[in-house]
């Protein structure tokens, strides 16, 4: 294995830790006692099945991974259907809000010069 596969494998566990932060965040608002790495098996799980219900069902996929994410929030933090939604809408919410400010932030390094030019 050389230094680029390496360098590859580390970027990919690298993304699907920060994966888990906006669902993490969501769930630390509802049930405080969560712990990060309950929250990290559950995004891979509930990854895989997602992608395995819209590889099943093409026109409805994505409604039959609504409902399943809903119901794997609910029963894997203990909270009740309502609150498992806002978690999801949250979650949804985190990671617009951070993908703006990623954005912006990879703007506004591009527009600077470092050299005065």
């Amino acid at each position: 294995m050389d230094y680029l596969q390496i360098f590859r494998v580390i970027v990919v566990l690298v993304i699907f830790v920060f994966s888990a932060l906006p669902l993490h965040r969501a769930v630390r608002i509802f049930k405080p006692k969560t712990t990060y790495w309950k929250t990290f098996l559950v995004v891979l799980i509930s990854g895989f099945f997602v992608s395995l219900i819209n590889s099943f069902f093409t026109f409805w996929g994505g409604f039959v991974a609504f409902v399943f994410l809903i119901f794997v929030y609910s029963k894997a933090f203990g909270l009740k259907k309502r609150k498992a939604f806002l978690v999801w809408v949250l979650q949804l919410v985190f990671v617009v809000v951070s993908s703006l400010i990623f954005e912006l932030a990879v703007r506004l390094i591009s527009d600077f010069s470092f050299f005065g030019g």
